[in-house]
């Protein structure tokens, strides 16, 4: 149940430096996940990816929440100003109207005006008298129809501001609407990213869970085989709740527990194959805590692929051990050395306890993997350093 909470737990503590991006986090941890269970490793890569999302959408929540706040009072203040603006927009408009109408008369009126002074044209007492008149009406009209023309050019002016200080504040609502519609997004993508973050934290614990307990399936075999010494019991760290409850294997121990191989180099297990997980110890990308890994895992060619002995020995275990190691063979060669054969979907007929086979020997059948892992003198060494691949 520790655990369980501690992963929980680890959903919201940061990965690594803020200083560096994601892509250089999981450059640094590739290492790491040679090492790994390939799908343990798919899952942490995914919890890593969705704690780095869920690091960028709270900082931009962060700063949309302060933009949002400092702006609230701002866009308050234009919602008025549109409105004072549209009411501005609409007397002047209705300004602008009136005064073309008036010039439309105005110009109608003094066309009259120069009709009338063409009629006359003999000259008498009365008709110069009027031919005066006439000619102040159409001066005057003149001005007026002038000052018109000033007025409405001054008020289509001032409508063109109005208009695009209407359209410079609408904008800028606009951009606050959008603001805020971005805000609700991020805080529902948090939400997406939390649940996933605490699914994927389930399902890593789960394969983590079912690898150790694999692990310490195969190591109490080996132990009972007396392949290698009997290591010490496994210890729960129960510190304070800022303090990291974890469950850990003694790592000096393991590490102790390692030889070094100087022979010559024999055939591998599987034809055409590359290594997928590697020997040695890595640090859990999501737990952070150090494993030490005892074997490797080599990638099949295909499913069915044959696996063959790469030592002349006698085959010491050959069970169906169930889980994730499917059936496994150890087989006992010269010089101390065990070679341990796990994962295999089928075993050959003919292989069973006490059968002295030779190098090159079908042991049995292997899906997608092959776990391999090799002890000598009751230590550990890297697989690696006794095949070719």
């Amino acid at each position: 149940m520790k655990i369980r909470y501690l992963a929980t737990l680890l959903i919201f503590i940061p990965m690594m430096s803020n200083a560096l991006s994601l892509q250089e986090k999981l450059q640094q941890t590739n290492i790491e996940y040679n090492k790994m269970d390939k799908q343990l490793a798919d899952v942490a890569n995914k919890i890593l990816t969705e704690k780095e999302a869920q690091k960028k959408v709270d900082t931009n929540i962060k700063k949309l929440e302060v933009s949002l706040s400092s702006n609230q009072t701002k866009y308050q203040f234009l919602s008025s100003q549109l409105a004072k603006l549209d009411k501005e927009i609409s007397t002047t408009n209705l300004i602008i109207d009136k005064k073309q109408e008036q010039f439309v008369k105005l110009s109608a009126k003094n066309f009259s005006l120069s009709l009338a002074l063409e009629k006359i044209k003999q000259p008498t007492r009365d008709s110069v008298i009027l031919q005066e008149v006439y000619k102040i009406y159409e001066l005057e009209n003149k001005k007026e129809i002038s000052k018109l023309k000033e007025d409405i050019f001054a008020l289509q002016s001032t409508q063109s501001k109005l208009l695009l200080q209407q359209s410079g504040i609408k904008i800028a609502i606009d951009n606050y609407n959008k603001e805020k519609h971005e805000y609700e997004s991020q805080k529902i993508h948090k939400n997406m990213i939390i649940t996933n973050l605490s699914n994927d934290s389930k399902v890593y614990q789960k394969k983590f869970d079912e690898l150790s307990a694999s692990r310490r399936k195969i190591e109490q075999t080996l132990e009972n085989l007396n392949i290698v010494h009997k290591s010490p019991r496994r210890v729960v760290q129960e510190k304070s709740l800022s303090s990291t409850n974890v469950v850990q294997e003694d790592l000096s121990s393991s590490t102790n527990s390692v030889g070094v191989y100087s022979g010559g180099k024999t055939i591998s297990p599987l034809d055409d194959s590359i290594v997928i997980k590697k020997f040695g110890t890595y640090i859990d990308p999501i737990y952070k805590f150090k494993i030490f890994n005892k074997s490797i895992t080599i990638k099949s060619p295909y499913d069915g692929a044959k696996v063959k002995v790469v030592l002349d020995g006698k085959v010491v275990f050959a069970e169906d051990s169930g889980g994730m190691l499917g059936k496994v063979v150890i087989v006992s060669h010269d010089n101390g050395i065990h070679t341990i054969y796990a994962k295999l979907s089928r075993l050959a007929p003919d292989i069973q306890v006490d059968r002295r086979v030779s190098r090159g020997t079908i042991i049995g059948k292997v899906n997608s993997s092959l776990m391999f892992e090799v002890t000598k003198n009751k230590k550990h060494i890297d697989p690696l350093s006794i095949i070719k691949l």
